[in-house]
């Protein structure tokens, strides 16, 4: 074997093992991947699983650090979002409907993708509602209904005529 092929190899490990760890995240939340290449892994809906925290595993996964687009946590027990969130770098829509959320962190802002944020039906209010959201630039939607916020709880530079904010 040529050191060429070794070294394509060793890469493969580490794609196996990735895989391999994808898999397991699946299996342990029950999640059903219409996808059969691990790799482009879209869409991930972890809704309705009785969750108290988002799964730590999910941020630190390198494939959906760079393929997941839509990931849904509603309908479960969440208080919170982790910092790591923000690793979830092409992130394009956040359902987190239905939950106990009562802050958001200002990693939210490093989904510089993200155009989509549903958050009604949580415990929200202006001193967890994080500044760095007007960040957000392609962010199109911002669900806040019954939440614990007023509009004019909400950071002004949230607040634009292009971005609909729903309270």
């Amino acid at each position: 074997m040529s050191s060429d092929d070794e070294d394509a190899g060793s890469d493969n490990g580490g794609d196996d093992k990735q895989s391999s760890l994808l898999k397991a995240f699946f299996s342990k939340y029950e999640v059903d991947v219409d996808d059969d290449d691990d790799e482009a892994v879209e869409e991930i809906d972890l809704s309705e699983k009785q969750l108290t925290k988002v799964p730590g595993e999910l941020c630190v996964i390198p494939q959906l650090q760079e393929s997941l687009r839509t990931l849904c946590l509603e309908k479960n027990q969440l208080k919170g979002l982790p910092d790591a969130i923000g690793l979830l770098h092409n992130l394009h829509e956040l359902y987190l409907r239905e939950n106990e959320l009562e802050s958001l962190p200002a990693a939210l802002a490093k989904l510089t993708h993200l155009d989509s944020l549903y958050l009604e039906d949580n415990a929200l209010s202006e001193s967890g509602f994080p500044n760095e959201i007007h960040a957000l630039a392609r962010l199109k939607g911002l669900c806040l209904q019954r939440n614990k916020l007023t509009v004019a709880s909400i950071p002004s530079k949230s607040l634009h005529p292009s971005r609909p904010v729903v309270i």
